[in-house]
């Protein structure tokens, strides 16, 4: 099971979560909130990003 898939435990069905990978090829771009260190199986304790989307 890859990153992508076990992020989306932690998301809503209109939500969208990032790693910090991923933030910082986007941070630019787009605004995230720092949901802080979230735990992944197999990779430990990631930093995970939701995006917020305009109104």
């Amino acid at each position: 099971m890859n990153v992508a898939a076990r992020l989306a435990g932690y998301g809503t069905s209109a939500g969208i979560h990032m790693s910090t990978a991923a933030w910082m090829q986007v941070g630019t771009r787009v605004q995230a909130v720092a949901l802080g260190p979230i735990p992944i199986r197999g990779k430990g304790k990631s930093e995970i990003y939701r995006v917020v989307l305009p109104d």
